[in-house]
């Protein structure tokens, strides 16, 4: 009644609306709800209370019930198509959605049923370095007399779904509790991580080593020193680890973290020989928890090696089919940028996508390139020999090398489009740092493995990584190649740091330029690439550089007269 008359009035009071946590209904005026409805039997303090009780309600709702983490999604609903219904489900409910995968990303995902992931999820591939049945079969040996793995590094990418069941066990089990992160002695070790062992991406290592001390000393605020003679339960927290499903690298990363603990501890603290030797000690049990998993590892690879040996080898043509396949493709939105008509968010993104396709691929460059490169690097591209020679300085990889790639004038009007037309159109300063690849979102892109790898699901391909291609390469390269060839085209994938020390007098734009185009003679995709690219579009372009490049000349000349400098003919003129 209230509210029609308001409104006759012309009026409508703007009331915050609460739900009685009784009958879990939205009302307008929960006190007039209560006494009429709910608890009208009740007396007028229990009322209050019960009121005061929704109001709180109301509150915790606001601030934590409305807010959702995609990761927290991932780790609660494993299949992709339910996890993105559920995602918008709740945007569409005006809930806030933290971490959301690129929108266009999604689109483009969701165009493909489930057969082009089932594809890319049957080949073994050496980035996935095992497949779960592998893992599932492998023998873990409690005693091991044979002599302990490499110590390198060992990094795995687990199947989406296989990490999600990992992490979502760890979750219910605890194992994802940790100690603050502003610790005073976790805060040193970082420090330690960073300038002594010259690890600067060494969150994730201090973050497993918080994991295992909370695991070991479940309260307390400050790391007791006495973890070191609990090596039961540094035992139990390695079982827990396998009963959570975790793969054999990523619980070798575990000990590995809490071995580098240790030793920094040890370092700190090496006037008291007693605490010294309690923490040789402690590396030493380390040392036998691990041997265990080395050789659970080695199992594991020997077993997909033998698998992939049964079956037939892949070749660099096999491994470059989604440059071939998506081509038509991307000459017609190549086409479309170029003519000025509309290319949708989804096209735009596979256009992307290829294009970080064509440098993984194509040039075999390691995804971090692609993360590191930057916009500036990308303008100071340099012509050579009728190739286009990029250098990337700054990337997130072990090797000390630089990464460079020659690309051809038809790859290169691919990019540069991109850039143009593309990423003009998403660029917000405060939040791209200049990267080149930038997401649906204006953020630089998180992974270019990722982005290929739905690229292949899109046109049904089995998925190929660069660390597959890669590995491709390199067994061409040594079966047919000299051995100088054989350098040249380890120093331009930027193998590793001491192939950077050893030719680093042969990073020169020219020697690029030709061991590119001794590795074309392994690539798949060039004839098609060379055959199809509509040659008017190719001269637009050399027209636009040319006219890019006497334009930044007349800047040039007209900047060196207003600072006073004279050219040679008017020096002359002058005298």
């Amino acid at each position: 009644m209230a509210h029609q008359t308001e409104k006759r009035n012309g009026k409508e009071k703007d009331r915050r609306i609460g739900h009685c946590l009784l009958c879990q209904k939205p009302q307008e005026v929960l006190s007039a709800h209560l006494a009429r409805v709910c608890m009208k039997d009740s007396t007028k303090e229990e009322r209050e209370a019960e009121l005061k009780r929704a109001k709180k309600s109301t509150k915790s709702w606001t601030r934590q019930g409305r807010n959702w983490d995609y990761r927290q999604i991932c780790s609660i609903v494993m299949d992709r198509a339910s996890r993105m219904a559920l995602v918008r489900h709740l945007q569409e409910r005006d809930f806030f959605i933290s971490y959301t995968p690129e929108e266009a990303d999604g689109v483009v995902l969701e165009q493909q049923p489930g057969p082009g992931a089932a594809v890319a999820k049957g080949e073994p591939t050496v980035a996935s370095g095992t497949t779960m049945d592998a893992v599932e079969d492998s023998p873990w040996s409690d005693h091991d007399e044979e002599n302990d793995a490499s110590e390198a590094p060992t990094y795995q990418e687990a199947a989406s779904a296989s990490w999600g069941r990992a992490r979502c066990n760890m979750q219910q089990t605890g194992l994802y509790e940790k100690f603050n992160s502003d610790n005073p002695l976790l805060v040193e070790f970082k420090k330690y991580l960073v300038n002594h062992m010259e690890v600067p991406n060494c969150q994730q290592e201090v973050d497993n080593v918080s994991r295992m001390l909370r695991y070991i000393q479940p309260t307390g605020e400050e790391i007791d020193m006495d973890f070191l003679r609990k090596g039961t339960e540094a035992k139990d927290y390695i079982e827990s680890l396998k009963g959570a499903k975790l793969l054999p690298p990523t619980i070798l990363n575990y000990i590995n973290n809490m071995i580098h603990f240790v030793q920094f501890l040890a370092t700190r603290n090496i006037d008291d020989m007693e605490f010294y030797t309690r923490c040789d000690s402690y590396i030493s049990l380390l040392h036998t928890l691990r041997k265990p998993v080395s050789k659970a590892i080695n199992k594991v690879t020997c077993k997909t090696r033998y698998q992939r040996f049964l079956g037939s080898p892949k070749s660099v043509r096999d491994c470059q089919k989604l440059l071939s396949v998506a081509k038509n493709d991307m000459l017609r939105i190549f086409a479309n940028l170029q003519e000025g008509r509309f290319v949708g968010s989804d096209e735009k993104t596979l256009y992307r996508y290829y294009c970080e396709a064509i440098l993984i691929l194509g040039h075999f460059q390691r995804p971090a390139a692609l993360q590191g490169m930057t916009v500036s690097e990308w303008l100071n591209k340099t012509h050579v020999n009728g190739r286009v020679c990029v250098a990337v300085g700054q990337h997130k990889t072990s090797s000390m090398e630089i990464a460079t790639f020659a690309l051809t004038t038809e790859e290169s009007a691919f990019i540069d489009a991109y850039y143009l037309y593309i990423r003009s159109g998403l660029v917000h300063e405060s939040v791209d740092g200049g990267r080149f690849f930038l997401g649906a979102n204006g953020r630089p892109i998180r992974s270019p493995t990722h982005d290929v790898g739905r690229l292949h699901i899109h046109y049904k391909l089995p998925n190929v990584t660069s660390q597959e291609i890669r590995g491709v390469v390199e067994t061409e390269v040594s079966r047919t190649f000299s051995e100088e060839q054989k350098g040249r085209v380890a120093h331009y994938v930027s193998h590793s740091t001491p192939v950077a020390n050893v030719h680093d007098s042969m990073k020169t734009p020219e020697a690029i330029v030709a061991t590119a185009n001794v590795l074309s003679s392994l690539a798949g995709y060039r004839s098609v690439c060379e055959t199809t690219f509509p040659k008017y579009l190719v001269i637009c372009y050399m027209f636009c550089e040319l006219i890019f490049s006497f334009v930044s000349f007349l800047k040039f000349r007209r900047a060196s007269r207003r600072d006073g400098w004279q050219g040679p003919e008017e020096s002359q003129g002058s005298q």
